[in-house]
């Protein structure tokens, strides 16, 4: 298999706004790429989304709506660095794009510990995925956003 890969360190240069370093050959199909980092403490990627405070994990797959695109992580606002065990509760933060590099922060989509519109508390929310019923399947409207978490 051929990996092409003209095109690589120039998309690279275009989502760093420090630019990318040369590429690194180490055979004819693998190349590595080294991204600089951009905050004034360098400690933070380039274009990956993280979060101005406290901590984030878990992801949820991106998805197209609208004219942006949607994205929910797992966010914890009362994580206490001097006592990392006393926990807080994670929520779904949401963010958008319209090229998914540069994001918008939307607020908390799913909050922790708050009654859903049935008045089921949902606890501290955990992993899980959202998806577009395109076809009104679910019966919430047609192109309605289905979150489906634990």
């Amino acid at each position: 298999m051929t990996v092409d890969t003209s095109n690589l360190h120039h998309d690279l240069h275009f989502v760093s706004s420090k630019g990318a370093r040369p590429p690194i050959s180490v055979n004819s199909n693998l190349y590595l790429f080294a991204i600089s980092c951009t905050t004034a403490t360098d400690a933070r990627p380039s274009y990956h989304v993280t979060p101005e405070l406290n901590w984030m994990n878990d992801p949820q797959r991106p998805f197209f709506l609208g004219e942006e695109w949607h994205m929910c992580y797992l966010f914890n606002a009362d994580f206490n660095e001097a006592n990392p065990n006393a926990g807080g509760g994670t929520e779904w933060y949401h963010v958008t794009s319209t090229d998914l590099i540069h994001w918008t922060r939307r607020g908390v989509a799913i909050e922790k510990y708050k009654p859903n519109q049935n008045g089921i508390y949902l606890g501290d929310i955990e992993t899980g995925s959202a998806v577009i019923d395109t076809y009104n399947t679910a019966g919430f409207g047609l192109n309605a956003v289905i979150a489906l978490v634990t």
